[in-house]
């Protein structure tokens, strides 16, 4: 017999209607952080994106890493790649639809890696016991996932750098 669980149920649902009527598609906030991804035919690269290397700062309260980890060239269209930013670990880079994201590389569920797992229309899928994971934000959209993953913010330079930060 299935029982209905409101309680846990209303907690997966209610964030996903939120993020269905959002207004700001470029930055969503996701627990403690924000997401953000980046289009290259948009014009919002920040003059220091230049700098090649890993710089750790705290801006306005908020401690993060951030760091030059590829050119935009090294990813093709749908592909995924694991990146080293700096001492801090790894990072899963997306590209889908000429836009690049930042996530974290395992499954919350199990840990599997998910560079191994199926890139769809902007969700990734887990190897292991196919979770489904949101690559603009993270939001686990299929279960048996525990959880989100994480979501960092990438910036691309006029060169074509690739930059993420990692906030804490």
């Amino acid at each position: 017999m299935f029982l209905f669980n409101f309680k846990k149920s209303s907690a997966i649902i209610v964030p996903i209607l939120r993020r269905c009527f959002d207004q700001d598609p470029v930055v969503r906030k996701m627990g403690s952080s924000f997401s953000r991804s980046y289009s290259p035919n948009s014009n919002r690269c920040s003059d220091n994106t230049e700098r090649r290397g890993t710089i750790s700062r705290v801006d306005s309260t908020v401690e993060y890493v951030e760091s030059v980890v590829c050119n935009e060239n090294d990813l093709k269209e749908n592909e995924m790649k694991v990146f080293d930013i700096g001492d801090e670990g790894k990072v899963l880079l997306v590209k889908q639809k000429g836009e690049i994201n930042a996530l974290g590389t395992k499954c919350t569920h199990y840990g599997a890696p998910l560079t191994s797992g199926a890139l769809s229309d902007g969700r990734i899928r887990c190897p292991w016991h196919g979770a489904c994971f949101n690559i603009k934000t993270g939001d686990i959209e299929d279960f048996p996932g525990f959880d989100s993953l994480p979501c960092y913010q990438v910036t691309v330079s006029e060169k074509g750098q690739v930059k993420v930060r990692l906030s804490f």
